[in-house]
This record gives C-alpha cells, structure tokens and sequence, in this order.
C-alpha cells in the first residue's frame, strides 16, 4: 500500500493494479437441416503477447515408454519369418526375448545374421524343434556380440523340421536390430 498522509492531510489512497479484460467469446447458432445445431464460436483477439524466441522443450519418452512388443517371446509364440526376408526387431525391456521360426529341409545351409541397430550388446541363437522328445526345443548354435558389429551363425540342418532364431540383449542393453535367415540347398 503507497501512502502519502505522513505529508499532507489527506486520506491514504491505495494503488490497484490495472486489470487486462479477459477475451470473450461469442456464440452463434446456426440452423441446420438436421437435428444437429452447428455452432460457430468468435472469439476477441487478446493483446500481443512477447514470446520467447526459444520453444518450450519436451523431453522425449525413453524407448520403455514407447515400444511395443515385436515378435513371441517364446518358441510356441514365435514370429513366423520367410527366408531372405529383413526383419526389424525391438529389444525393450532388457529382458525381452524376439523368437522367430522356419522351415529348413534336411541339407540345407542355415545362415542367420544379426546387426544391432542401437542394441549394442546382443545374442543370437538357433534352435531346432525337438520333435523326438515331442515339444521343446535344441540349440544348435549361438553367438554374442558386444560391439553393435553383428553376428552370424551358419549350420547345416541336419533334420527337415522348424528351426528358431532367438534374439536377446546379451547384457541389460536395449534398442534395436534387425535381422536375416536363409536357408538354401548346398
């Protein structure tokens, strides 16, 4: 509160600040042939306002937040993958596991190729359906990597059965990768 009475007789005024009318808005109905009322809505323009030059920054989401699981988690589940195709893939949470599965014909050469993408520290593995023993599955060969470079593994399949490549970080590194199968007659 200013005051200026310790000077003169008069009685102490009080100084309010000015207040900025807020904007208002004008609602007009128009008639509409059918039972729906379309509104138009007018609204006042407000004074300018100074606006920094720099825009607001949005943190991004950290891939937890935004991805979705890809492919099966497990053998019973797995993607079904067509030799020679390029698959991408998301490993995201550091314990998802992307299964794949795939014909191959006894004799035929197995070539699978993994190349992380932002999954620096990944695994690849093959497997082959246990079809003796009635379900499971057994690995037939796997390889790390700790570089983001890549990995293969080649084998020959020994059996005509459904042959599985899982993929997996291979220490608590999450991102992404892709990969590709072959399976050809030597």
């Amino acid at each position: 509160m200013w005051s200026n009475s310790a000077r003169t007789n008069e009685p102490a005024r009080t100084l309010q600040p000015t207040a900025t009318p807020a904007p208002t808005a004008r609602v007009t109905p128009t008639p509409a042939p059918t039972n729906t009322v379309p509104i138009v809505v007018t609204a006042t323009p407000t004074p300018s306002v100074a606006r920094s030059s720099t825009p607001p920054t949005t943190p991004l989401p950290t891939p937890s937040a935004v991805a979705t699981d890809d492919h099966g988690n497990t053998p019973q589940t797995a993607t079904a993958l067509t030799p020679g195709t390029l698959y991408n893939g998301t490993i995201d949470p550091a314990t998802d596991v992307d299964w794949f599965r795939f014909n191959a014909v006894a004799g035929n050469q197995i070539v699978a190729e993994y190349r992380g993408k932002t999954l620096n520290a990944g695994a690849i593995a093959l497997y082959v359906l246990n079809a003796a023993a009635g379900s499971g599955v057994t690995e037939v060969g796997v390889e790390d990597i700790d570089n983001g470079s890549g990995a293969s593994i080649a084998a020959t399949a020994r059996e005509t059965a459904v042959y599985f490549i899982r993929v997996r970080s291979s220490r608590t590194d999450v991102g992404t990768y892709t990969l590709i199968v072959g399976a050809t007659s030597r």
